[in-house]
């Protein structure tokens, strides 16, 4: 085997890394900011807060003028949709953690290229540093070995 296909072949390699470091990056970006919506609430159910609720419920209460007592505004809301926010926050927090073990492995998958990609470029340089020395042992000697 010749020592150009060779090198042409770590070359190749390298390219082929390069890419798969790069492409591996992406992906591992992808899936940490992956399904979130970026923090915007869905529209319609649930959009509105509580304090939200309650403000307006307050206000419906001062513009009417009556001065009868009402339920609190946290009361009137009910268990059944604080059961349901608060599972949809577990179900939100389940996904997130599902989406680190990904964005872990894909950074790995980068940093064993890049290892990979500077392991090959230390073969090449430790192989033309030792091409440069025999051809300067061989100047000395008066015969070349360079092809």
């Amino acid at each position: 085997m010749s020592m150009r296909f060779l090198e042409r072949l770590l070359r190749t390699v390298m390219l082929a890394l390069a890419g798969l470091v790069t492409l591996s990056i992406f992906a591992s970006i992808a899936a940490i900011t992956q399904g979130d919506g970026g923090g915007v609430p869905p529209a319609g159910r649930g959009s509105e807060t509580v304090e939200q609720t309650a403000a307006a419920s307050v206000s419906d209460e001062g513009a009417s003028g009556a001065n009868a007592e009402r339920p609190d505004a946290r009361a009137a809301l009910g268990p059944v949709q604080d059961a349901e926010a608060i599972a949809e926050a577990a179900q939100a927090a389940r996904r997130s953690d599902e989406r680190w073990p990904e964005a872990i492995a894909y950074a790995l998958l980068s940093v064993a290229g890049l290892l990979a990609l500077g392991l090959i470029a230390l073969v090449l340089a430790v192989r033309q540093l030792r091409r440069i020395a025999d051809a300067l042992g061989a100047g000395r000697t008066g015969a070349s070995s360079l092809p």
